[in-house]
């Protein structure tokens, strides 16, 4: 078994949009990175969302959520879905998040998992992982 680390979107890339748009202040780069990011989730173009997924993370607005002991990359994913109960319960992951808005969500195209033991970052992809 390996231990792995979860990261998903924070709640301060939400804060910044809609501070910015409320202020009629949004940086148009924000912006489009944020569209650029979604509309790159629902791609088959591995290389569109592992940019759209760096820039982001470059930016810090990804947060670790969780730390998962899995046998590999699929397991870290079983265990972090919603199947038979919430993954919040599954005994297989420590929650590290304090305080979110949003809650936690099944793992998900975009999301970010990395291999503690080998220091490498692994983009959720609609098929299998993307290594960054």
């Amino acid at each position: 078994m390996k231990h792995y680390n979860v990261f998903q979107l924070s709640d301060r890339l939400y804060d910044d949009l809609d501070t910015a748009r409320m202020n009629k202040m949004l940086p148009l780069e924000a912006e489009t990175i944020e569209e650029n990011y979604y509309r790159n989730r629902n791609s088959r173009d591995e290389t569109a969302l592992r940019n759209a997924t760096t820039t982001l993370w470059s930016r810090q607005y990804f947060e670790k959520i969780a730390e998962v002991v899995a046998d590999g990359l699929e397991g870290v994913f079983h265990k972090c879905q919603n199947l038979e109960n919430s993954w919040l319960e599954n005994p297989h992951v420590a929650f590290v998040f304090i305080k979110r808005s949003r809650g936690a969500y099944s793992l998900s195209i975009g999301d970010i998992v990395e291999d503690i033991e080998t220091g490498k970052f692994h983009v959720v992809a609609p098929m299998g992982f993307i290594e960054t």
